[in-house]
């Protein structure tokens, strides 16, 4: 969520420099597994038979030492990828624990490490916080301190892997511990077997004590912790209490970070970047009592501290002598202390200034005094459900008189896809939903999928959708600027251009995105921040149609609707739509268009001349050949001459891709068309989930391709030899701050280019309207021009002004370009300019485009660009433009500074249109977030079929009574109907039933749904049948979990011939399935 207030920064830090005396200790946290308990080897053995069981593979338990201590999921994916295996995390993992806790973790079982228990009980006795701080599930950790027989009470907190996207060696599982236990990291003392615990602890801030139970004493020194001992059984309380920060880690960074991202050998005997500022002013140092900052923050805090001491002092002593007062007086002392009070103030103006400037009063009363809103808690409520306790809600609402009245739009509002609205006149009697957006935030763009599924499934019905567009950039409250988004984003809902945030103040929003539900009266029902909210508005929804209904107050009437995409003559005159990048193969005279809206490559020579496309058949996340594929509003490319491929970031489709470019096939390499939640990876295909890819770059070495994963705020990358993806740089915060590997964050990075000596990248940090540059060698950042240098939150510090440095501004650029000369070409995509910086003094200077959005060809400011999105290198020196708004491409020659447009001949229409009926939805946009996708790898028969879906519960669990464990049916690709259904020209395919409750037999809950196609004409069946199953199940007197399971069955056409009669899909649901409060279960 993108947030326009102040927000607090990371406390993770390395630890501190040896030679410091250590603060007292007042915790210790032990780690489970080969530290409390010897469940190592029996965990291994276990995995080994999950590898039999399920594979087919028979391996050593010894092959899974090396992924000891990073979690169930690395433990068991680490082997499965090795031997190529198709990888499921929840189904192994419920396997692993099935197996794990009925042979070989029991009671008795003797697995507990001798003298274990007693240490526990002496730190208790001696005052000391214990936690069992374990990378295991929660499960897991349970049935092993049984079977060690070490009762669960000994431990303050226990800690678990639940709760966690990034585990060990990641520091955020002690760093929870210590906040739970109300322990500062600095006076916790940690007890590990593993690397990757070592590595987290020391990340953390914490000593750590190694026990050699599971890997050699070598392997265990080389990760240094502070002193190693044989085993738990050695430690005594004197070991712990003492405890020094002994060693430091092997590295200059932080071993935690090198350990998330993986190793990545330096291509050249390039140097690090050289120490800047910034890094010296991010590293932490200790404050008493344990407590941890930057020296940033901790210069401000002093300097304001003296100037307010200054302040006192002159003031008292006025007061006191006679003698001070009239000098002070004489020579206006106190005017000069205020002025240094000022000048502080001042330094964060910028900052305070512009990000207050979204707060209202308001937004600060929300924030202070919380409504009582519904819960939004899966499961939520009383006997009904989620749908009955909103309806609950909105009654008890009505009868205190109703939410806040929403005030009207303002007369004066430009509005784009209606005429203006007034919630007295057209909405009133609807169900509105108003989505407080701003288009250059990618978490607003993965709205808009939740919404175009909502007015489709709500479509006839009095709900309305209303895009407020409160815009961050100035450059975003243009009108027309806001109308090529609402064409790009292919919104059909209305959308009204409230630049001055009258709308947002009144109602006291206070971050992007934000979603407001309101009464067919007018009246505030809710409001939702952030994303990932469908099911809770599809559930507000049905709740409020239902209360309002009974009481005659909803109006069905539609709105006057007027979509731009029917009034733009640009979609029929250039045969591109909204392009987002380029690149080229100069040797061998091609040029590679992602051509995003026609969801589609187009392949050309360097003259424009059309040679070929890959895909354009509607959105989608399909492989094979170049006629049959589809992406979903592609934008990063990269060509490699070595391999004759082409990568693609697949940004909607979340997904990494390659084009063979001599087979004329597409293959995904990462993603699976569901927005992931990963900031860690490590997995390979379709178990490794992506977040919104914007831009992709070859690695020196050309055997990986860089990521900028915008969607979390990172960058990525993928292992062309071994098939695996993982984090490479940055926290996951969106944050403009540079500095060692550990530190590092990113704000929305949305272009990469690769210096001409491969030794780092150069970044478009687009939110952070700067352009940053990247160590390959040792991970560290700094800064080449833009930004605030001083508040890595302030992500509000943007104009167009060329310089040197911060001194420098830019406005949301998109793409850079590395030149073989040195020279780096930036798209300031807001301020419709090309500019050049010279690395060597981070120097920007603008050489093409008026600062005006616009298209004319010409020289320097005299040429006129709008929103450039790609750059790539073209011919004699020139750089080819994706000149996204204008759906052109341009041409500069650095030599001349004349901008051209490239003519682009005989470029044929995407096959699909993307206007046409069904070609709006790709298969990844009904999913709601959260949900497992099961999907069937063979097609089949629309024409008559049986669809058969099971899930294995765990041992011992049955379906929750009562709880209504459902499943509901749809068609993706195509237009649906409230039947079940799906009409196109000449065909229509119907399910029966559509929708129902899961059927449990044996263990096992299960469906079975039948196709029926009428009429003939293969093109207009569906692409796919998508079946989603709500699975809320539990054991006898225990809590209730809930997972949500989408089956996924591809559809042959009518006629097509090859598709099964019967298809069977099944999911393993997982014991360590999320828990839901239903009180009346």
């Amino acid at each position: 969520m993108h947030s326009a207030v102040l927000r607090t920064t990371s406390t993770e830090a390395a630890a501190p420099e040896t030679g410091l005396a250590a603060p007292e200790v007042k915790a210790v946290l032990f780690d489970m597994d080969g530290v409390l308990c010897h469940s190592e080897e029996i965990s291994r053995k276990a995995a080994a038979e999950v590898m039999m069981e399920l594979y087919g593979l028979t391996v050593s338990p010894d092959e899974f030492i090396p992924f000891t201590g990073t979690g169930e999921a690395n433990f068991l994916g680490g082997v499965a990828r090795k031997y190529g295996a198709p990888f499921e995390v929840e189904s192994c993992k419920a396997k692993f624990f099935e197996i794990y806790m009925t042979t070989f973790a029991q009671p008795g079982s003797g697995i507990g490490y001798p003298g274990a228990k007693e240490l526990v009980e002496r730190c208790r006795a001696a005052g000391l916080k214990t936690a069992v701080a374990s990378s295991a599930d929660l499960v897991k950790v349970h049935a092993s301190l049984r079977a060690a027989e070490i009762p669960l009470d000994l431990f303050d907190v226990i800690v678990s892997a639940d709760a966690f996207e990034r585990l060990k060696p990641s520091p955020d599982i002690f760093l929870a511990a210590a906040s739970q236990l109300g322990v500062a990291p600095a006076n916790c003392v940690v007890i590990e077997d593993a690397v990757a615990g070592v590595q987290a602890a020391r990340a953390a801030g914490m000593r750590v004590l190694g026990v050699v139970t599971t890997l050699p004493e070598a392997t265990m020194e080389a990760a240094a912790p502070d002193r190693i001992l044989p085993h738990i059984g050695s430690i005594t309380l004197q070991d712990l209490t003492s405890l020094q920060y002994e060693k430091q880690p092997p590295a200059p960074q932080q071993a935690a970070t090198q350990a998330v991202a993986g190793p990545l050998k330096a291509s050249n005997g390039s140097a690090a970047l050289p120490p800047q500022p910034s890094s010296w002013l991010n590293e932490f140092v200790g404050l008493p009592g344990g407590y941890r900052t930057t020296r940033r923050d901790l210069l401000k805090l002093g300097s304001l501290s003296l100037a307010l001491g200054a302040l006192y002092v002159t003031v008292t002593r006025a007061q006191r002598e006679p003698g001070i007062r009239q000098l002070l007086l004489r020579y206006h002392i106190p005017t000069l202390i205020q002025l240094g009070i000022l000048a502080y103030l001042f330094s964060a103006w910028g900052y305070l200034s512009k990000s207050l400037s979204y707060v209202s009063p308001r937004a600060l009363l929300n924030a202070l005094l919380p409504s009582s809103g519904p819960s939004t808690a899966p499961g939520a409520g009383e006997g009904g459900g989620r749908v009955a306790a909103f309806k609950r809600y909105i009654a008890d609402l009505e009868k205190r008189g109703g939410g806040q009245q929403v005030p009207e739009f303002a007369r004066d509002l430009d509005w784009l896809n209606s005429a203006p609205l007034n919630f007295s006149r057209e909405l009133r009697g609807k169900v509105v939903v108003l989505d407080f957006w701003t288009y250059c935030c990618i978490n607003c763009m993965h709205v808009l999928p939740d919404l175009a599924f909502l007015e489709r499934k709500y479509e006839g019905s009095p709900v309305a959708v209303v895009g407020v567009h409160s815009a961050k950039f100035d450059n975003e409250k243009d009108s027309q600027a806001i109308k090529n988004a609402v064409l790009r984003y292919e919104i059909s809902h209305p959308v009204v251009n409230d630049g001055n945030m009258t709308l947002w103040r009144a109602i006291g929003v206070n971050s992007w995105p934000t979603l407001a539900v309101v009464s067919p009266q007018g009246r505030l029902i809710s409001l939702l921040p952030g994303e990932g909210h469908r099911q809770d508005l599809d559930d507000l929804l049905a709740a409020a149609l239902d209360f309002y209904g009974e009481q005659g107050l909803l109006d069905d009437s539609p709105l006057p609707l007027a979509l731009e995409r029917e009034k733009d003559p640009r979609l029929a005159s250039s045969p591109l739509r909204f392009p987002g990048k380029v690149a080229t193969d100069l040797e061998g005279g091609r040029l590679f268009i992602a051509d995003s809206n026609n969801h589609r490559l187009v392949v050309t020579d360097l003259q424009g001349n059309f040679l070929d496309q890959v895909g354009g058949n509607g959105p989608g996340l399909t492989d094979g050949g170049f006629e049959a594929a589809s992406f979903n509003r592609p934008q990063g490319l990269a060509y490699s001459p070595a391999r004759g491929v082409l990568y693609v970031a697949d940004t909607e489709s979340h997904a990494l891709r390659e084009v063979d470019l001599k087979a004329r096939t597409v293959k995904t390499l990462a993603g699976n068309g569901v927005k992931g939640r990963d900031y860690r990876g490590g997995k390979s295909g379709a178990a490794q989930s992506l977040n919104s890819p914007w831009d992709v770059t070859l690695d020196p070495a050309g055997d990986g391709v860089f990521v900028a994963m915008a969607g979390q705020h990172q960058i990525w990358r993928y292992n062309i030899t071994t098939g695996v993806a993982e984090l490479f740089s940055g926290t996951g915060y969106e944050r403009n701050q540079s500095g060692g590997p550990s530190s590092t964050s990113w704000a929305q990075p949305s272009g990469l280019t690769l210096s001409p000596d491969g030794s780092e990248l150069f970044v478009a940090d687009s939110e952070s309207s700067a352009v940053r540059r990247l160590s390959l060698r040792d991970r560290s950042s700094a800064a080449c021009v833009g930004g605030d240098p001083m508040f890595a939150d302030n992500l509000f510090r943007f104009g167009d002004r060329d310089g040197t440095g911060s001194n420098a501004l830019l406005q949301h650029p998109l793409a850079v370009l590395a030149a073989g000369d040195g020279k780096v070409y930036v798209a300031d995509s807001y301020n419709h300019r090309l500019k050049v910086l010279d690395p060597t003094t981070d120097t920007i200077t603008t050489v093409a485009g008026s600062g005006r959005a616009g298209f004319a060809d010409g020289r320097g400011t005299g040429a006129q660009l709008s929103e450039p999105g790609g750059l790539c290198a073209g011919p004699g020196g020139t750089v080819l433009i994706a000149d996204t708004n204008n759906s052109l491409i341009r041409q500069f020659d650095p030599a001349t500074l004349r901008l051209t447009t490239l003519a682009l001949r005989g470029v044929p229409p995407p096959r699909v249109s993307p206007d046409a009926a069904g070609a709006a939805q790709a298969l990844g946009d009904d999913l709601p977030q959260g949900a497992v996708l099961v999907r069937g790898s063979t097609a089949v028969s629309a024409e008559a079929s049986e669809l058969r879906l099971r899930v294995q519960l765990p041992p011992g669990y049955h379906l929750t009574k009562g709880a209504n464990s459902s499943f509901e049916a749809s068609l993706a690709g195509s237009q649906r109907s409230s039947t079940g259904s799906s009409s196109g020209a000449d065909a229509t395919v119907q399910i029966s039933p559509s929708k129902g409750l899961l059927q449990e037999n044996d263990g096992v809950a299960s469906a079975v749904l039948r196709l029926k196609l009428r009429g003939g004409g293969s093109r207009d069946v569906p692409r796919a049948v998508r079946v989603l199953a709500r699975v809320y199940f539990c054991q006898e007197d225990d809590a209730c979990l809930f997972e949500e399971v989408v089956f996924e069955f591809p559809l042959a056409g009518a006629g097509a011939g090859g598709g099964q009669e019967v298809a069977e899909l099944s999911h393993r649901a997982s014991a360590a399935a999320p828990q839901v409060n239903l009180p009346g279960f």
